[in-house]
């Protein structure tokens, strides 16, 4: 069950990635592989095959797709190189959360020098989500449903469009984290010292965080431009996502502590799905509160045996 929880979380989180997932899985596998693992022989040649294959696809022709698709994942994993050499004490998800870092300022300095490029690219993905779009209600007029349904679909994908346009750079974020955590595994298996993945219930993050939360709904809320409001919520929905899953690790922890059966699982599965904003609402408060509460670690503590029982 953890099993498939992980894969399924894994999948779901790389299928909001505005840009291919493929290569935001090969590139920084492929640059961890050159940098990390320089004492193996096997793993630096898988890497630069994975590299030459990642840039070799369309480049006979390469327009602003093809740099726009390579861009993001050259700088989150040069930033993860960078994040674990000078982070050395910081696990996966710190040095995943340091690349990103390094990546949004690398980007926010391209578009200081040069703000035509990161106007390009924003252009280049707006009309990427327009197509996608596009295709989708090329889709539904071929479903043969009601008016109303038909109607009703084509409002949500409408209205989805528009606010794709604006919070891919979160979408993106996002994608990354399963992204870096699928090129680590890997990176292991490729060389000989695989390390075992965290358990989805353990998932945690420093709780300095709730500060970007804050900042970023400043931003968004107050009257501080159309860039700042975009950058604040950006962040504020970064994280909002962040906390819904922890909020999904707690209630992991609990089911699991609980002895849950899977037929249990199921139906509060179908029961989270059918109301999912009660749902999505319940788990953000519980990620949030546990930046104050931290019941696991509280649990832990009390249930292990102090000193003096020792």
């Amino acid at each position: 069950m953890t099993s498939i929880i992980r894969l399924g979380a894994l999948a779901a989180a790389l299928s909001i990635s505005p840009v291919s997932p493929l290569l935001l899985v090969l590139i920084p596998l492929g640059l961890m592989l050159v940098a990390l693992r320089t004492d193996s022989t096997s793993g630096l040649l898988i890497g630069l095959v994975l590299l030459v294959l990642a840039f070799a696809s369309g480049l006979a022709s390469p327009g602003p797709d093809w740099f726009a698709q390579r861009a993001w994942a050259v700088l989150l994993g040069g930033g993860f190189i960078l994040a674990t050499l000078l982070m050395r004490k910081a696990d996966l998800l710190g040095r995943s959360f340091g690349a990103i870092a390094i990546g949004g300022v690398a980007v926010a300095v391209a578009g200081l020098l040069r703000p035509e490029v990161v106007t390009a690219l924003d252009s280049w993905m707006s009309d990427r989500i327009h197509l996608a779009s596009v295709v989708l209600l090329q889709w539904v007029t071929t479903v043969n449903v009601e008016p109303e349904v038909a109607a009703s679909v084509t409002a949500a994908i409408t209205g989805w469009s528009e606010v794709q346009k604006q919070v891919y750079p979160a979408l993106l974020a996002l994608a990354s984290l399963p992204a870096l955590a699928i090129g680590w595994y890997f990176l292991g298996r490729l060389t000989g010292r695989p390390e075992v993945p965290a358990p989805v219930r353990t998932f945690r993050f420093s709780e300095h965080f709730v500060w970007m939360f804050a900042i970023g709904l400043a931003l968004f809320a107050l009257p501080l431009g159309e860039a700042a409001a975009r950058i604040g919520g950006n962040a504020a929905l970064f994280m909002v996502v962040l906390y819904v899953v922890r909020g999904g690790a707690i209630a992991i922890w609990i089911l699991g502590a609980a002895g849950a059966s899977a037929l249990t699982w199921v139906l509060l599965a179908v029961a989270a799905a059918l109301l999912y904003p009660v749902a999505v609402g319940a788990l953000f408060a519980a990620g949030m509160g546990d930046t104050w509460f931290d019941v696991r670690e509280r649990s832990w503590r009390f249930n292990s045996p102090s000193a003096d029982d020792r």
